[in-house]
């Protein structure tokens, strides 16, 4: 035990040497190591690494190591990004922004920011994670990196989709479109103009949505290979359907289900909730059914509210059609949960990004008063269609 002792007091006595001799290096050094020890451990020993990071920014603090000290905080705020805990990771990104600016690096202050951006986007605060993407933005345009500018005008429009403000999403879609052209960078192209399509859909604005597609894919066929050709094929199925297209969209869900990877089990569930639709428009209820249960599966193991959605809404119309009017009343009830959820997040944001909590009880007391008038013309159309199927069994009576 003695000897062990010896050896640890001896350990550290030429530990405190070597930082006496050479402080500066052996400090920097030493937070260095630290911060390449906590890298790899931040996804598989969060605890660890935040151990390991933490002494790490105490030292590049006390030293003046001022990029180790940015680093030390972006790891950190990534901890708490990946745990899901935004605003500690805002704080911690934050503190390594002000770093970042006293160093200069622009770029790494427009990452940061569109990293602060990120975390406000995942609690669907939009209207700051843009803010901060406009600052990005700028820092891009002033440092002439027209790829890094194009690329953050796609997650810009994105962004803007998902608020629901669609003209500001196609806005920045074709902005993308540009610097890609003047890149003559195909991918980026044909990614601009499939989110330009993505969003006029959305819009109701099929015929639009139809001409952009048809954009997309002459790109794709023309300049590049068939990575996410699938995903293209499967969205303007969608939209085919919408203009009773059905032909066509069978068409292009068959080169998506050919071109789909079999790892990617979501997409398959949307081709499934597709094919499914157009099924149903065919009076193919059966085998509807099939198809619609299967991506049904798949939207409750993915936990996928879009397809939980789009599910329920296809088998609301199946059993509608097919006079299943209790089945089709009760797959209605369950599709208006799922958009009611989304929607009284997209109207609790928009409140507080507009005008405060009077605009958003307005619109929920609207949003609640609709969903209570559709249920209501539902039930009405039940009971005529009970009232039609009683009436053609009298005449087969009489007949």
């Amino acid at each position: 035990m003695r000897t062990w002792l010896l050896i640890f007091t001896l350990f550290l006595t030429s530990t405190f040497n070597a930082i006496a001799l050479n402080p500066d290096i052996s400090v920097e050094e030493t937070v260095d190591s630290l911060l390449r020890q906590a890298r790899p451990l931040i996804q598989s020993d969060p605890i660890r690494a935040e151990a390991l990071i933490k002494d790490a920014l105490q030292l590049a603090e006390d030293g003046g190591f001022m990029k180790a000290n940015a680093n030390a905080l972006n790891y950190l705020g990534i901890i708490y990004y990946n745990k899901k805990n935004y605003p500690t990771a805002i704080k911690y990104f934050q503190q390594s922004l002000k770093v970042l600016f006293r160093i200069g690096n622009k770029e790494k202050v427009a990452n940061m920011m569109k990293k602060i951006g990120l975390s406000y986007l995942n609690q669907q605060k939009y209207a700051k994670a843009i803010e901060y993407y406009k600052l990005a933005l700028k820092v891009f345009e002033q440092t002439e990196l027209p790829g890094r500018e194009a690329n953050t005008h796609v997650e810009m429009g994105v962004i803007y989709r998902l608020y629901q403000r669609f003209s500001d999403a196609i806005n920045q879609f074709d902005e993308a479109f540009v610097l890609y052209e003047k890149l003559d960078n195909k991918g980026g192209q044909a990614e601009s103009l499939h989110h330009i399509a993505k969003t006029y859909h959305l819009m109701g604005n099929y015929k639009k949505a139809d001409e952009f597609f048809t954009q997309t894919l002459k790109v794709y066929e023309n300049y590049l290979d068939y990575s996410g050709l699938a995903t293209v094929y499967n969205d303007y199925s969608r939209t085919l359907i919408e203009l009773e297209a059905f032909r066509k969209a069978e068409e292009m869900l068959t080169r998506a289900e050919e071109q789909c990877s079999t790892g990617d089990t979501l997409l398959m569930g949307k081709i499934s909730a597709n094919y499914g639709a157009v099924l149903v428009y065919q009076s193919e209820y059966d085998k509807a059914e099939q198809y619609l249960n299967r991506a049904l599966d798949v939207a409750k193991k993915t936990k996928n509210e879009d397809l939980l959605a789009q599910v329920y809404k296809n088998l609301y119309e199946l059993n509608f059609r097919n006079n299943q009017t209790k089945k089709a009343l009760s797959f209605y009830q369950k599709y208006i949960a799922v958009k009611d959820t989304t929607a009284v997040q997209t109207i609790k944001e928009y409140g507080s990004a507009a005008s405060g909590a009077k605009l958003s009880n307005i619109v929920i007391f609207i949003t609640v008063f609709g969903s209570i008038i559709i249920i209501g013309l539902v039930i009405w159309l039940i009971a005529v269609i009970r009232q039609r199927d009683r009436a053609l069994a009298e005449l087969a009576k009489k007949d």
